[in-house]
């Protein structure tokens, strides 16, 4: 019986752990601390408070990207970078390949590397793009799997909706 305890805390211990950063709406957002792609300085999704924020995870082979990264970047000229940020988050291992995607479709949002690929898993990111929408309070409220070009508008809408627009 005491074994079956132990093993039985331990088994509640990794369960709780694994979902403490795990990406789960209406919770909190997963943490994001990364370099700038093309400055290196540390950016963190922590510094975005106060403004809904698009968490965006690509990479340059993704072939829905080469529509979702400049769709996004007019969509925040549309709504204002005042109130809201897209957070672009390269899963490129060769930081190379990222540039060159950038450089056919730039984009005036902040774009970090996550080169290590750390950041995925606490997202559950199953494929790209992948997009997660975090409120004003780094809440969590609206999960994005792959990119249809007919789907900007119901980000625009989920958008205006936490803004009160």
């Amino acid at each position: 019986m005491k074994r079956f305890l132990s093993m039985a805390a331990a088994i509640f211990a990794f369960v709780v752990s694994a979902h403490t950063f795990a990406a789960t709406v209406g919770a909190e957002a997963p943490p994001i601390q990364l370099k700038s792609l093309t400055t290196g300085q540390d950016m963190s999704l922590s510094s975005l408070r106060g403004k809904v924020v698009l968490v965006d995870f690509w990479a340059s082979w993704c072939v829905p990207c080469r529509k979702s990264l400049p769709m996004f970047n007019d969509l925040r000229a549309k709504i204002g970078a005042d109130k809201f940020e897209i957070f672009a988050v390269n899963l490129d291992e060769d930081k190379a390949d990222a540039m060159g995607f950038l450089s056919k479709y730039p984009v005036s949002y902040p774009v970090v590397w996550d080169q290590a690929q750390s950041t995925p898993e606490s997202y559950q990111v199953m494929g790209m793009p992948s997009s997660y929408l975090v409120d004003q309070n780094g809440i969590l409220r609206a999960v994005h799997k792959g990119f249809k070009e007919e789907d900007i508008g119901k980000y625009e809408q989920e958008i205006r909706g936490l803004l009160g627009m």
